[in-house]
C-alpha cells in the first residue's frame, strides 16, 4: 500500500516538473497579419492590379455596348417596310456578322474574366504564403527567446465560425509584442500605406457604383 502511495505521488511529482517545463505563448495571427505594414503594402499593390483587370474588362464591355448598339439599329432597318428591299437585305446581311461578332466578342470577355480572376487568385496566394513566412519567423524567434515551448494562434474558426479558444488566460497573449516587432522602424510606413489603401477602396467603390448605373 505504501508502495503505491509513493508510486502515485511520484506520479504527480513528474507531472508538476512537466508543466513547470513548459511555456505556453497565445497569439492571434490573422490581426497580425492584417496590421502588417508589408500585407497593407501588399493590398495596394493588389488593389492596382485588380484596377488594371477591370479596366481591360470594362474596355471589352464597352465594345459589347456599341456593337449591341448596331445590331439594334440594324435590326430596325432589316424590318422597315419603308425601305427598299435591297436596303433591308443589306442591313440583315451586315446585322448577321454583328450578331457573330458579339458572340466572339462574349466569349472573350468570359475567357479575360476567368484568366484574370485566376491569376488575382494566384498572385493572393503567393503573397499570403510569403507574409505569413515572414511573421511566424518573428513568432518562432520571440518564442525561442521567452523559452516558449507552446504557441498556439487563436484567431481560428470552426466550420460554424466559432472560435476554436473560446477562454485561454489573456496574459499570456503575445500579439501586441508581436505587432510591434514586425512593423518595428516602419510605423509612419505603416500610417501611409493604412490611409492610400483606404483611398484606394473608396475609389474603387465609387466605380463599381458607377459602372452598375451605366446601362447595359
Amino acid at each position: 500500500m505504501r508502495t503505491m502511495k509513493l508510486l502515485v505521488l511520484f506520479a504527480f511529482v513528474a507531472v508538476g516538473l512537466l508543466q513547470a517545463q513548459e511555456k505556453t505563448l497565445y497569439v492571434n495571427l490573422e490581426r497580425i497579419f492584417e496590421d502588417y505594414y508589408k500585407t497593407v503594402n501588399a493590398n495596394i499593390a493588389f488593389e492596382d492590379q485588380k484596377k488594371d483587370f477591370e479596366a481591360r474588362l470594362s474596355l471589352i464591355r464597352d465594345e459589347l455596348r456599341n456593337l449591341d448598339q448596331q445590331a439594334q439599329q440594324l435590326d430596325e432597318e432589316s424590318r422597315n417596310d419603308l425601305l427598299p428591299r435591297e436596303a433591308r437585305e443589306t442591313s440583315q446581311r451586315k446585322l448577321q456578322a454583328i450578331i457573330q461578332r458579339l458572340r466572339e466578342k462574349n466569349r472573350e470577355l468570359e475567357q479575360s474574366r476567368q484568366e484574370g480572376l485566376q491569376n488575382l487568385q494566384r498572385i493572393r496566394t503567393k503573397r499570403e504564403e510569403d507574409l505569413v513566412t515572414d511573421i511566424l519567423a518573428v513568432i518562432d524567434k520571440y518564442a525561442d527567446e521567452q523559452g516558449a515551448t507552446h504557441v498556439i494562434e487563436v484567431s481560428g474558426k470552426t466550420f460554424n465560425r466559432v472560435q476554436v479558444y473560446l477562454r485561454y488566460p489573456k496574459e499570456k497573449d503575445v500579439t501586441e509584442i508581436i505587432l510591434k516587432l514586425v512593423n518595428q522602424g516602419h510605423e509612419d510606413e505603416l500610417k501611409a500605406a493604412k490611409e492610400k489603401l483606404e483611398g484606394i477602396r473608396k475609389a474603387a467603390n465609387e466605380r463599381m457604383e458607377a459602372e452598375a448605373g451605366r446601362p447595359r
